[in-house]
């Protein structure tokens, strides 16, 4: 029955439309549902090794993280720059224990892309920084 009037999708008005009803479920399947459902909602999320992102659609207030690990000095550029503007960032380090490094981000150094940093380090270690924007 269609919902609040709208046709249910099926091979006579939808281009993607697979027949799976003669298909076991799997978690695979349902994952990979989830997610062509989440993308289409507007849903992102992003991550390579260290690094990644997660946002959500623009009706929902476009609102977005952002993370990843810094090194003993310099910059980040974010996995994805944020559509709008990067709101704040918190750093900090993986100092080994009794080692106190301090880590702060540069004043007007971030952008939509990433951030300036410095450390105040004494065994060049390294840390990780959050972020969130629109």
């Amino acid at each position: 029955m269609p919902l609040n009037g709208a046709p249910v999708a099926d091979k006579d008005n939808d281009p993607t439309y697979a027949d799976d009803s003669g298909k076991a479920i799997s978690s695979s399947w349902i994952r990979r549902g989830l997610q062509t459902l989440a993308n289409a909602a507007g849903f992102f999320f992003t991550q390579n090794a260290a690094s990644g992102g997660i946002g959500f659609p623009t009706w929902l207030g476009g609102f977005q993280l952002r993370w990843g690990t810094i090194a003993a000095q310099g910059g980040v550029n974010f996995v994805s720059a944020f559509p709008g503007q990067c709101l704040g960032v918190l750093v900090g380090s993986e100092a080994g224990s009794g080692v106190h490094v301090r880590v702060h981000v540069l004043p007007g150094s971030i952008t939509a892309a990433g951030f300036t940093y410095d450390t105040e380090n004494v065994n060049n270690s390294a840390g990780r920084y959050f972020a969130w924007g629109v």
